[in-house]
């Protein structure tokens, strides 16, 4: 029960913060100075037609009804039309929600076991040249923000060292050899940027674990080494990654 109560009150501040948000971001939009109609029809219409289009806009009606209908239209899905692009909203943002699933399932497909392995090595060898490396590395990467070490990947590896392309759209009538090109640069971005946190996270929790005295008796009575890293130590020592994990 308690664990039902914790999630449901989490999922009413989530809608609170989100209903805050769309507050804000609606009236920060009416205030910007400009017109709709303008920006549309251009500054030659006639105003005849600029009227037109407020009333079919519905932007003559008070700002609480604009916005009822705009939050409202939003949870039906109806998103309204691109002024760029002169299409429908709702395909273009599934396009880009989809382009990023697919991104952070393939980053974090990638970094969780590389961060763990490359965590639970350095506090193996801890001091020697592998911790040392491991941790410089690290340290770069998480001192390094992702646009930072995306843009040094886009020209050293597309440009300098023309491996993959720059850009991360993949067309879906692409092929699988054209489409693991395009995304290869955003995910090794994404992975540097999650393999930093999570590999110096599994270090620390990994030598906190291996200096716990049940650890320790493990290794008294016997216990192959693997068996007390794997089944004991690594097991208590994944705890706080898998937690960074979920945040990500």
């Amino acid at each position: 029960m308690r664990t039902l109560a914790f999630v449901v009150r989490r999922l009413l501040l989530v809608a609170l913060v989100m209903l805050v948000v769309s507050v804000l971001i609606f009236g920060i939009v009416q205030w910007l100075p400009g017109d709709v109609a303008v920006m549309i029809l251009g500054t030659s219409a006639t105003p005849q037609d600029l009227a037109a289009l407020r009333v079919k806009l519905g932007l003559d009606r008070p700002t609480l009804v604009r916005y009822v209908d705009w939050i409202t239209g939003a949870l039906r899905g109806e998103w309204g039309t691109s002024l760029l692009y002169q299409v429908p909203v709702r395909p273009l943002v599934v396009e880009r929600v989809r382009q990023s699933a697919v991104l952070a399932v393939l980053a974090l497909g990638v970094a969780v076991p590389l961060s763990i392995g490359l965590g639970v090595l350095s506090a193996l060898r801890r001091g020697r040249w592998l911790d040392r490396a491991v941790s410089l590395v690290t340290l770069v990467s998480v001192s390094l923000p992702e646009f930072i070490s995306g843009t040094l990947l886009i020209l050293l590896l597309a440009f300098r060292i023309p491996l993959f392309p720059p850009s991360s759209l993949v067309d879906p009538r692409a092929g699988l050899w054209a489409s693991a090109r395009s995304l290869a640069l955003p995910t090794l971005t994404l992975v540097l940027a999650l393999l930093a946190h999570m590999a110096r996270m599994t270090r620390a929790s990994m030598i906190e674990a291996l200096d716990t005295p049940f650890v320790r008796a493990a290794r008294l009575r016997g216990l192959r080494p693997w068996r007390v890293i794997v089944r004991h130590a690594l097991r208590n020592a994944l705890l706080p990654t898998v937690g960074i994990v979920a945040i990500n």
